[in-house]
């Protein structure tokens, strides 16, 4: 779990803003070419140059201290978890019958 969170968790953002990002220029695509078939072609070269002053505008996104505070959060979270864990699968053990989740499950002891 550390290990995802260091390696592919950080990336994972990029990523989807990449596959919304190819998905939005496919659907661009596909409306131009429609639209082409259909409308003229003066038409089509305005919105064209309007949706990449847009698109410009939509890319140019700079980086601040969030994501590095969202790493910084999920990293403690992670290593709180580590401590917490043995905590309450002992509390589990100890108040087995309280719980009712070993009757409920078919649980024997010797299994906890």
């Amino acid at each position: 779990m550390i290990i995802e969170r260091m390696y592919t968790g950080p990336y994972q953002s990029d990523f989807f803003d990449w596959v919304h990002n190819q998905g939005a220029k496919a659907i661009q695509g596909v409306n131009t070419f429609i639209k082409h078939k259909w409308k003229g072609k003066d038409q089509v070269e305005l919105k064209k140059s309007k949706l990449q002053k847009d698109e410009v505008l939509t890319t140019e996104k700079s980086d601040t201290v969030e994501p590095i505070l969202d790493s910084y959060g999920g990293y403690c979270c992670d290593l709180l978890s580590l401590f917490y864990i043995p905590y309450i699968i002992v509390i589990l053990m100890i108040f087995r019958n309280e719980t009712e989740i070993p009757n409920i499950y078919g649980i024997k002891e010797q299994d906890m």
